[in-house]
C-alpha cells in the first residue's frame, strides 16, 4: 500500500523504500525483457506496488451476483497511480468474492501453505483440516490470470508479454470501467485469439460475450 505519493516524494520521505522499489523494478523489467509475463494483484482497497508498474498485468476482481450479473467486486480496489502518472489500476479482473462482514459471499476454498497465517481462515470452528483456507480478494484473482497466461503460452509459445496482455484485454468480458479495467478474463476467447495471433491483434470474429 505504497502508491500514494509521487516518486519524488517517495525518494524524499522514504529513501530506503525508494531503493527497494528500484530493485523491484529492475528485477521485474529484467524478467519481462527475458519473456516472462508478470502478474500482480491490484489490492483490496490498497494502492499496491508493483501492480501499478505499467509493464505489469494488474489484476482486480469481479463477482457474479445472485441474479447472474457480473459486477465489480466490493472487495477489490482500483486507483490511479501516483508513482506512474496516468496509470490506471487494474488492467483486468479475475473472480473475487464480496466484501463486508463474515461469512463473506463468493469466497473460494484454496490450498495454502502450512506455514501461512491464513491456514484455516474462515473454516468452521472445530475443523482440523490443515493446508486450506476459504478466502478471496485480488490475491486469489491474480493466480487465476497467471493460470490463463500459462494456457495461452501452451497454445502459442511465441507470444511475448505485451501480446499476452493485449489478448487478455481484448477478450475480457463484462463492463469495462475504471474499477474493472477491461473486464473479466475469458479463457476460451483468449485461447482462440492466441491460436490466431500473428504478431498483432486482428479481427478474429470473437466478441467478449462469445
Amino acid at each position: 500500500d505504497q502508491d500514494n505519493r509521487s516518486q519524488e516524494r517517495l525518494r524524499a520521505e522514504m529513501p530506503h523504500m525508494a531503493l527497494q522499489f528500484d530493485d523491484m523494478e529492475r528485477i521485474i523489467r529484467g524478467a519481462i525483457g527475458a519473456g516472462v509475463t508478470v502478474v500482480f494483484s491490484a489490492g483490496n482497497g490498497e494502492r499496491a506496488f508493483p501492480a501499478s508498474m505499467p509493464e505489469v498485468i494488474a489484476v482486480g476482481g469481479m463477482t457474479w451476483t445472485e441474479t447472474g450479473d457480473l459486477v465489480a467486486s466490493t472487495l477489490a480496489g482500483s486507483y490511479e497511480s501516483q508513482l506512474y502518472p496516468g496509470r490506471q489500476v487494474p488492467d483486468l479482473c479475475g473472480i473475487v468474492g464480496e466484501g463486508g462482514p463474515y461469512p463473506r459471499k463468493g469466497h473460494i476454498m484454496l490450498p495454502t501453505s502450512r506455514a501461512s497465517v491464513l491456514e484455516g481462515e474462515n473454516l468452521p470452528l472445530g475443523k482440523t483440516t490443515l493446508g486450506w483456507a476459504i478466502t478471496s480478494g485480488t490475491s486469489s484473482a491474480a493466480p487465476q490470470v497467471a493460470g490463463l497466461v500459462a494456457l495461452l503460452l501452451e497454445v502459442n509459445p511465441n507470444l511475448k508479454p505485451d501480446e499476452v496482455g493485449a489478448i487478455l484485454r481484448n477478450t475480457a468480458r463484462g463492463l469495462a470501467s475504471q474499477r474493472t479495467g477491461a473486464g473479466l478474463i475469458d479463457g476460451d476467447a483468449a485461447c482462440r485469439m492466441a491460436l490466431m495471433w500473428e504478431g498483432g491483434c486482428r479481427d478474429t470474429g470473437l466478441s467478449a460475450r462469445q
